[in-house]
């Protein structure tokens, strides 16, 4: 199943202009390369250090985890749907990788030809540059050879 480089510029349109996606997702902490793929845990290890002393994370810190991240994406690509600015979108929703353990969460998208994709800004903290997988990929992370597989924005060229 195919995923073109346009349709995900397209999502990524929808995500950069949304407030509550540009917020959580926000910058991203530059001292870690974004071919890394460890901003996300870099912020969430910096986020859990000022709550140490709290019972449970602040919202702030749950906003910007990938499961907070996760539900902007999915709000705002939902609300282009239904306003039928997605016509090859099936499907989005919050995907846990791991249901085993604590896991990951990004966008699960599911297109019209079968095709399941997941979008993962929580790696980069790039508004323009998630990381692009195949779904059946995705799933296991987070194996190191598994994450060659997802392809920065940045570049990719399309999955066929």
């Amino acid at each position: 199943m195919s995923l073109s480089r346009e349709q995900v510029e397209k999502i990524i349109r929808i995500v950069s202009i949304d407030s509550v996606c540009r917020k959580r997702i926000g910058t991203a902490y530059q001292i870690i390369p974004a071919s890394f793929s460890l901003s996300g845990q870099w912020r969430n290890t910096k986020n859990s250090i000022g709550d140490t002393f709290q019972e449970d994370y602040s919202q702030k810190t749950q906003d910007e985890m990938c499961i907070g991240i996760s539900t902007a994406v999915t709000a705002a690509v939902m609300t282009a749907w239904h306003k039928k600015e997605l016509p090859w979108l099936v499907k989005v929703g919050d995907q846990r990788n791991d249901p085993e353990w604590f896991g990951h969460y990004a966008p699960k998208l599911t297109m019209h030809n079968g095709g399941e994709y997941i979008f993962d800004w929580w790696m980069t903290l790039e508004i323009f540059n998630p990381i692009v997988w195949r779904f059946e990929d995705w799933r296991q992370y987070p194996s190191p050879v598994v994450l060659t597989r997802g392809v920065q924005f940045a570049s990719f060229q399309g999955f066929n």
